[in-house]
């Protein structure tokens, strides 16, 4: 579900390349950059810590209840988080209807 791995960011950033670059080295599980999803389009981007983070997990029933306005409006959704890509993951954000998000 992560658009960009938060670890992957901050080691980009220590290797000094350009925020340009980085929005378009990582990829999201559906195979986009942020680049690539923001070209034509608004994308509302989610920077979340762990699954268990109380704030994050009210921060994604609040993002699920208003998913189909925001994309309504055209505005395409990503979540960046701390968590690994596995099964666990997956379920976490299946839990708020998620889990087909970048």
């Amino acid at each position: 579900v992560a658009a960009v791995g938060v670890v992957q960011y901050y080691k980009s950033m220590n290797m000094k390349k350009s925020f340009a670059e980085i929005l378009t080295q990582h990829r999201s599980q559906l195979g986009h950059t942020l680049a690539e999803l923001s070209t034509g389009k608004n994308v509302l981007v989610l920077f979340l810590r762990h699954s268990g983070c109380t704030f994050c997990r009210e921060a994604l029933d609040d993002l699920s209840k208003q998913r189909a306005k925001i994309e309504g409006e055209e505005t395409k959704l990503a979540v960046v988080h701390l968590g690994a890509e596995d099964a666990y993951t997956q379920k976490f954000f299946a839990t708020y209807g998620l889990s087909d998000i970048d």
